[in-house]
């Protein structure tokens, strides 16, 4: 079948079209993650909308018949769902301007791996259905609609279930596979420090930041009750931090007491902090 030069702009305007009503269509339609990451359970995040807002649904371990953990908590926040949608849509328009890639280079030429591009990063599958469409996280970069949509859902989370450890426990140490904001950052009045601090350039750059700008010898709270562990390398940071400023106050870390031991290695980052020499713990 021979295609005429004129039948891809008629292709994407048809393919437009057909994305305009599809966010007509699907406005209504649970959002449902599934994410495999290498070294920690199985979990499937669900959004279902409602009138006002949004609930989300997590399971953790759904496949096991005794042993899933499930967690339910409404979101009343009308316009965090319509946010989520456009997220969705511009999803889908990248994925309807890639297939319509796909289907030129076919034309023009016989390329044998068209479809190789789906490498997940760093072990960590997630697969998601939206509607009629299904899409992957693959090696996305700040700042695309997946990371953008995976940020806002962690956002919603900690804003409305920062105190079910359960979960909070599991999600963070699930942002440390994918592209996530730096973990050691200032929140309202205070700062928060999770999941797992690696030693590269672009976190040293930004610890180093942080500590120069922190505020010297006044009270100041940090949240670490989800900090997992961090790379040895920045023991020295920290105790420049501490030299700062001797009045912070650590919202303890849960250790790994929340922490079913299928979940693989245990949390250790109150370990690490006391090795640091941080010694002035509060309970939250």
């Amino acid at each position: 079948m021979v295609l005429l030069p004129f039948f891809f702009p008629m292709l994407r305007h048809l393919l437009i079209l057909m994305l305009i009503l599809y966010g007509f269509c699907a406005a209504g339609q649970p959002l449902s993650i599934r994410f495999t990451p290498a070294f920690h359970p199985v979990s499937q995040l669900t959004l279902i909308p409602g009138q006002d807002g949004f609930e989300i649904r997590l399971v953790i371990r759904p496949d096991a018949p005794s042993g899933s953990i499930t967690f339910s908590q409404w979101i009343p926040d009308r316009k965090r769902w319509i946010a989520i949608q456009n997220y969705l849509v511009q999803i889908k328009a990248k994925q309807i301007e890639r297939e319509e890639r796909q289907a030129e280079a076919m034309h023009n030429t016989s390329n044998e791996q068209l479809y190789a591009e789906e490498i997940y990063a760093d072990g960590a599958e997630a697969e998601a259905r939206y509607g009629t469409f299904t899409f992957s996280f693959g090696h996305e970069k700040v700042g695309t609609p997946e990371i953008q949509l995976f940020n806002f859902i962690s956002s919603a989370l900690w804003t409305h279930c920062r105190n079910q450890t359960v979960i909070m426990s599991y999600w963070r140490t699930l942002e440390n596979y994918f592209p996530h904001p730096f973990s050691f950052r200032k929140e309202g009045t205070g700062y928060i420090l999770y999941g797992i601090l690696s030693a590269n350039d672009e976190n040293t750059r930004q610890l180093n930041a942080l500590i120069d700008q922190f505020p010297a010898n006044r009270p100041v709270v940090i949240d670490a009750r989800y900090f997992n562990r961090m790379d040895t390398f920045y023991y020295p940071h920290f105790r420049r931090l501490l030299r700062k400023n001797k009045q912070i106050s650590w919202i303890k870390p849960i250790n790994g007491e929340y922490q079913p031991s299928s979940w693989g290695r245990p949390l250790n980052g109150r370990n690490q902090l006391n090795e640091t020499g941080v010694s002035r713990f509060v309970n939250q």
